[in-house]
């Protein structure tokens, strides 16, 4: 599960202001290759790609997700996952993604719209990033997440209160306000479909919070 982030260089201040653009033009990002503005690309994390079939096909997306929604070559793209080979890490490098060398568990504060690609992580790294956001919901706004649906999460939670989505507080307050969009709708997994398996349960997430909600208090609001 490796992870990529992707820095949009977005003439608008946060990703609520680039969907509704989109929805009112009619163009709210019903596939997984194009939402309404290029961003930063954080791809975080995207496990061994040189075995996996499934994590060459989440690479074979985050390249072409670098290609069409960054405006130049030096617009910031990092591709990490603390299980990368030095082959790998050569390959994610010719695709024109920054390998960082530290990991920072998925808590990267954001300066900027960033979007993080971040299919099939553990509950626990999305709850990491949005902890590091959670400050206010002017920054909040500025994050966008494709990866694992937080309504599955929720679902999750509430069948078992022990389980990892049960810890995932941040995750769990924040899907209340995420605008989620499925990139799928495949039901069922066939093990042998390596296309399913990569992007099952795959949603873009865009954090709808007003100025005046208080972050703090919807970690406590059941």
């Amino acid at each position: 599960m490796t992870a990529a982030a992707t820095s949009t260089p977005a003439t608008a201040g946060d990703w609520t202001v680039v969907r509704r653009r989109g929805r009112r033009r009619g163009e709210a990002p019903h596939t997984a290759s194009h939402p309404d503005a290029p961003p930063p690309l954080p791809v975080t994390p995207i496990p061994c790609f040189d075995s996996s079939p499934a994590a060459r096909l989440q690479l074979a997306l985050a390249a072409l997700l670098r290609r069409d929604l960054l405006p130049t070559t030096a617009a910031a793209a990092d591709l990490f996952d603390p299980v990368l080979s030095a082959a790998e890490c050569a390959a994610a490098a010719a695709l024109g993604f920054s390998v960082p060398r530290l990991d920072d568990g998925c808590r990267r504060r954001v300066e900027e719209c960033t979007l993080f690609y971040m299919p099939h992580c553990e509950a626990s790294l999305y709850d990491a990033l949005l902890a590091a956001n959670w400050e206010s919901p002017a920054q909040l706004r500025r994050v966008c997440v494709l990866g694992n649906s937080f309504r599955r999460y929720v679902t999750q939670a509430k069948e078992n209160r022990a389980g990892p989505a049960a810890k995932a507080a941040h995750v769990l307050a924040a899907e209340r306000f995420a605008w989620e969009e499925r990139v799928d709708e495949a039901g069922c997994v066939d093990e042998d479909d390596w296309f399913t398996r990569a992007f099952n349960e795959t949603s873009w997430h865009f954090f709808e919070v007003e100025d005046d909600v208080d972050l703090a208090t919807t970690m406590t609001a059941g």
